[in-house]
């Protein structure tokens, strides 16, 4: 993978990044109606890139938005709700760790990572949409899930919080950083490599065993099973690949 710093848009990456097991950070403007708080809100969401859903008012079905939902509170829910029509500004950040890196002094150390930066426009979901995303949110938290829970009541649903941020690309980015083998040519003649080490670290995540909570009477579904034995060997998979192309043998 080409490294990319402050890089353009890239719907690939960012896919990568985000649709993942992910804590989003969405930064919204301070609320000029409250004074006495002068910060920007920033609130923690799970979310997913995709296309609209088929209910969706966006006009473009073929350009890619975000779908994101969690907790938030009422002030924030009441400023998303009364937004002019082009949306409340946003600013979406979501980051990967996929190794350590070490090198022969201290300031070349780092990390493997991906990340990306989202500038667009958030809209709360009502109707359809929100029901459509809701879907789309819970079979990408663990796939097979909304059919494998009880139907939702009206109350669960007018109570989840859903939004969708256009996502306003020529505004956003992306950041990777696989790097490796950057030593400096003066500690290789000097014989650094004789006494301290270098090399790669690959990070990943796993899954563990199910564990089944206290009120459980079924054994383990299937859709769990399958999400445990899927979900860990392409991490690692990508993480010793990053770890690999990111060094320099011939230096």
């Amino acid at each position: 993978m080409s490294e990319e710093w402050d890089g353009p848009w890239s719907p690939t990456i960012a896919q990568g990044v985000v649709n993942n097991p992910r804590i989003l950070h969405f930064t919204f403007p301070p609320d000029e109606g409250d004074p006495d708080y002068p910060f920007p809100t920033v609130i923690a969401l799970v979310g997913r890139i995709d296309k609209p859903t088929e209910s969706s008012s966006k006009a473009d079905k073929d350009q890619l938005v975000l779908y994101a939902h969690g907790y938030i509170k009422p002030e924030m829910k009441q400023r998303l709700r009364t937004a002019n029509e082009t949306g409340l500004m946003v600013t979406v950040t979501a980051s990967e760790v996929d190794g350590c890196f070490l090198a022969f002094t201290p300031f070349w150390n780092g990390y493997n990572f991906r990340s990306t930066t989202i500038n667009g426009y958030a809209h709360s979901l009502s109707g359809e949409e929100k029901w459509e995303a809701m879907q789309l949110l819970m079979d990408d938290f663990v796939p097979g899930r909304w059919e494998g829970t009880r139907p939702t009541t009206r109350a669960e649903v007018d109570w989840a919080a859903v939004i969708r941020v256009d996502i306003d690309v020529s505004k956003s980015h992306v950041h990777t950083r696989h790097s490796f083998g950057t030593e400096d040519e003066k500690d290789l003649e000097a014989g650094a490599a004789n006494k301290y080490w270098e090399g790669a670290i690959p990070l990943w995540r796993t899954c563990g065993s199910p564990i089944p909570g206290p009120n459980n009477k079924t054994e383990v579904p299937e859709h769990v099973r399958r999400y445990v034995e899927t979900n860990s060997e392409p991490n690692e998979v990508f993480s010793k690949k990053i770890a690999l192309e990111g060094y320099h043998p011939s230096r």
